[in-house]
């Protein structure tokens, strides 16, 4: 992610994760001038799965919820 936004050889990045530890890369985006757009679990219960400076940070977001996967799953 950090070098291909250094070497400014893609527009955006989509990272899918909530993990806080993606933050310095996303400054790194960032500074860049990038669009940074995040696709992540729920921000909401007692479960959360996403790290707030992340979501904070991000341009762009999307909440994989259960509405977003079901026309996704298989029927069993």
């Amino acid at each position: 992610m950090v070098y291909a936004a250094a070497r400014r050889s893609v527009d955006a990045i989509i990272l899918l994760s909530g993990d806080g530890d993606f933050l310095p890369a996303l400054e790194v985006v960032k500074r860049e001038g990038l669009t940074f757009a995040l696709v992540h679990g729920s921000r909401s219960g007692t479960q959360l799965t996403v790290h707030e400076s992340l979501w904070l940070a991000s341009d762009l977001r999307l909440e994989l919820d259960m509405s977003f996967l079901e026309p996704l799953l298989r029927e069993a």
